[in-house]
């Protein structure tokens, strides 16, 4: 089960000053019992429609699940089926949110953290709402936005390097004529 729009607030959390070490994320999805029950009822629905023609015709008969719990027989195997295997495929935003600070805001509108000179937020973490489409046209202009916030300083070759999608590794070199873009899949 995948959860497209998480209903409930999230919130990260740094664990160590160790850089390696990721932070905690606490998702917080599914937290009601309706939540978890519409879940569960979709599942036993898609089920029974994987039951009738003409899609029975290609499925095969109890073929490869992804899960061990997802061969279900009633409403709590279909639960914890989604307690077991769902998962949030949105873009974590709003936990760097840019926002003044008195309203709960991390960064400022040049990306850079409150109380800090140096430190900088370049990813969809400043977003302080979770948008209804992809995000990728954000991150590629807060990318810019963070490459233009740096050209006071030194570059190496001629890079700005700014790190857009940390959760899928995705980095965005802008060049020092800002106009030439390459992606990188890290």
């Amino acid at each position: 089960m995948r959860c497209m729009h998480v209903s409930r607030l999230y919130c990260t959390h740094i664990t160590s000053s160790d850089i390696s070490e990721p932070p905690r994320i606490e998702s917080n999805y599914l937290p009601h019992p309706l939540d978890i029950g519409l879940c569960a009822r979709h599942i036993l629905f898609l089920q029974t429609l994987a039951k009738t023609e003409p899609l029975v015709s290609y499925l095969k008969p109890d073929g490869k699940r992804n899960h061990p719990t997802a061969f279900l027989k009633d409403l709590e195997d279909a639960k914890a089926n989604t307690r077991a295997t769902s998962v949030p495929v949105c873009h974590y935003s709003g936990t760097c949110a840019m926002l003044p600070r008195e309203k709960g805001g991390v960064v400022n509108v040049r990306l850079v953290v409150y109380r800090t000179k140096k430190w900088r937020v370049v990813d969809a973490s400043i977003m302080p709402l979770i948008q209804e489409g992809n995000c990728q046209n954000f991150c590629l202009c807060c990318g810019r936005t963070g490459s233009r916030s740096h050209e006071d300083r030194p570059r190496v070759g001629g890079l700005y390097c700014v790190e857009v999608d940390l959760m899928r590794g995705i980095s965005v070199q802008c060049h020092a004529n800002k106009d030439d873009i390459t992606y990188r899949k890290d």
